[in-house]
């Protein structure tokens, strides 16, 4: 695997964030709603930092099977408190063909919310999905090209999750 981005420089990254979304909601309260499995390590680092009115939430979302998206949403689970009437901040871990996060941002309008805004730790830079060609999130950590990531939460058939660094994953990475 070649190592894009260190441990030390996507923390920083993330306090940034983190100052920057505690300004926009400003007092205001309102849910981080991590789309699980890969935003978990995201959500926890980037709500250790987090100063604002928050509560945290999730739910289990996916649309890839191995290393392809099959362009279905499956969402499993529902939040353990309403949306309706807050403010949601979805946090993910990759923003890949925008598909997913659309899907999940138009779904938690029609339960209600207030508004609903996104943080990614990872944009690729790749053209969105026809259905989410509109698609913008309000807070990206690194826009990268678009190349099959590991570490921070996204994975290769659930392994390389926990590494607590981006890199590119190699044909050598799944022997």
């Amino acid at each position: 695997m070649k190592i894009l981005l260190t441990q030390e420089q996507i923390q920083e990254r993330i306090e940034a964030m983190a100052r920057e979304i505690d300004q926009a909601y400003q007092g205001q309260p309102y849910t981080v709603m991590a789309l699980l499995n890969g935003a978990c390590y995201f959500a926890v680092d980037l709500t250790r930092h987090l100063k604002g009115d928050f509560i945290l939430d999730s739910v289990l979302v996916s649309s890839y099977v191995d290393d392809h998206s099959t362009g279905k949403i499956t969402m499993r689970g529902t939040p353990k408190k309403p949306v309706a009437g807050r403010h949601v901040l979805l946090v993910d871990e990759v923003l890949d063909t925008a598909l997913t996060l659309s899907s999940i941002r138009r779904h938690f309008q029609e339960q209600g919310a207030l508004d609903v805004k996104t943080a990614v730790l990872v944009q690729k830079s790749r053209p969105l999905h026809a259905l989410a060609k509109d698609f913008r999130a309000e807070w990206i950590g690194f826009t990268m090209p678009d190349r099959f990531l590991i570490g921070c939460g996204m994975d290769y058939n659930e392994r390389f999750r926990q590494l607590p660094f981006i890199a590119e994953m190699e044909a050598s990475d799944l022997k």
